[in-house]
């Protein structure tokens, strides 16, 4: 008796495990019901997904109106209608970009984080690169900042575009062909803008960076980057504050700027006969071309760098 008991007991908690099994490894959004709506938090993801999506899908970029994508701030209605999307692309831990993501709650399960893709050497981590304060029992310090621009390096780019597409597929098998041939044409593009980088590193150029949101551009390009010191916002809007003091007494003759130089530091770099390049750092879609046209005019304007 105790051994009939015993199979019964059995038979019931097997089918149980198996099922626990499949359902652990079974997409966890496989049987919600989808809107065919994706959410992007830069406009550089936004352009990766829309090359690598099915025209059927709809992908959005709400931040995309405001004058500083990264500092945007979504209202509520804004949020609830982010919560509704299949998913939401984001650049993910090591290179965050948009702020407002820790101040809202998401489904963990719809957020496609493309840091993921990359390994520990891809991520670009810059020392002391705000202004030096205190507080606590510390004494004076400043902080670790890790860069967020990923997208102006083509390779990262491309392996940020992999992990979309393994997202995609996920969510969506039924494309599964489709997003893998648009991948396909997607990351021989990326090759391209990689290999015109790539030919810079030959030239054996010096520049000074305002801000660090431009070193993924500069280390793809094998640039040496020669810090200016510093005095601004991790994100550059306090360019005109720059304080161009080198390790180099002479220091680079160009220095990268994420924007028109105001004529407060226009005319503190001719003073220093220092020429001011504009890197666009594609936090917003470019007004007429796409991000493969916006980086070639990036790689045009440093090869103007001069030795």
């Amino acid at each position: 008796m105790k051994q009939i008991t015993f199979l019964l007991a059995l038979l019931c908690v097997v089918p149980a495990c198996d099922w626990s099994r499949d359902v652990e490894t079974a997409p966890r959004f496989a049987a919600r019901e989808l809107t065919d709506r994706i959410v992007t938090v830069s406009y550089p993801l936004q352009y990766l997904t829309q090359r690598i999506a099915t025209n059927d899908l709809i992908i959005e970029f709400p931040a995309a109106e405001s004058d500083v994508p990264r500092n945007w701030k979504p209202t509520i209605d804004e949020i609830a209608n982010i919560q509704k999307a299949d998913l939401i692309i984001t650049n993910g831990p090591g290179i965050d970009y948009a702020n407002w993501l820790i101040k809202v709650t998401l489904p963990d399960s719809k957020i496609c984080a493309t840091s993921e893709a990359l390994s520990l050497q891809d991520f670009i981590k810059v020392k002391g690169v705000d202004i030096v304060h205190s507080h606590g029992p510390e004494g004076e310090h400043s902080h670790p900042f890790m860069v967020a621009y990923s997208w102006l390096d083509p390779a990262i780019a491309k392996k940020q575009a992999n992990q979309i597409a393994d997202r995609l597929t996920k969510v969506y098998p039924q494309h599964a062909d489709q997003f893998a041939a648009n991948l396909q044409a997607l990351a021989e593009d990326l090759d391209k803008l990689k290999q015109e980088l790539a030919s810079l590193s030959e030239e054996s150029l010096q520049v000074s960076s305002a801000n660090p949101n431009t070193k993924f551009l500069t280390r793809a390009a094998g640039i040496d980057d020669i810090p200016a010191k510093w005095n601004t916002a991790p994100d550059g809007e306090n360019e005109d504050d720059l304080q161009l003091e080198t390790q180099d007494t002479a220091g680079p003759s160009s220095v990268l700027v994420s924007h028109p130089p105001s004529s407060k530091l226009a005319e503190s770099l001719k003073d220093q006969s220092k020429t001011a390049i504009v890197i666009n750092l594609l936090d917003k879609a470019p007004p007429s071309g796409d991000y493969l046209s916006a980086i070639r005019e990036n790689i045009r304007k440093l090869e103007q760098i001069q030795k």
